[in-house]
């Protein structure tokens, strides 16, 4: 037995069932995907800012700490972006085909694959993550 749901109509007939639980899971990952964006954004700015606060009663020694919190937090921010992206992509193609939009994405080729919301996601918090660690060598250096 399959735990996929039937094509069926719904109740008032005019989507169907399978296509509306298809909608509500890609709305899902696509809105927890920006919030695991911002809100990683957030934390890592929030962290890296503070080495940067002098404060005469901090060792010297202790300001670094924040600045590798931010740069891990960015890594483990990468690597959940990452796997909440397979999620997304196992329900953007079957909800794309249900509703016929899956032959343009085809046509529109390299082009897409190129600039697609998920290579500018994954692009914005690489640069986050090459940000933390430029921000961990400064506050090494300094």
């Amino acid at each position: 037995m399959s735990s996929r749901p039937e094509w069926s109509l719904g109740e008032s007939g005019s989507v169907p069932v399978g296509l509306s639980l298809l909608l509500s899971e890609y709305s899902h990952r696509h809105a927890h995907i920006w919030r695991v964006v911002v809100q990683a954004t957030a934390v890592v700015a929030g962290l890296a800012v503070i080495p940067h606060l002098k404060d005469p009663n901090v060792e010297a020694t202790l300001v670094w700490i924040p600045a590798f919190g931010a740069l891990g937090l960015a890594a483990l921010a990468f690597h959940r972006l990452q796997r909440e992206f397979r999620l997304f992509d196992s329900v953007k193609q079957p909800y794309l085909e249900k509703t016929g939009r899956w032959d343009k994405k085809k046509r529109e080729g390299w082009r897409h694959r190129l600039v697609g919301f998920k290579h500018q996601v994954l692009g914005f918090h690489l640069l986050l993550l090459v940000a933390a660690l430029a921000n961990a060598i400064y506050v090494i250096r300094n």
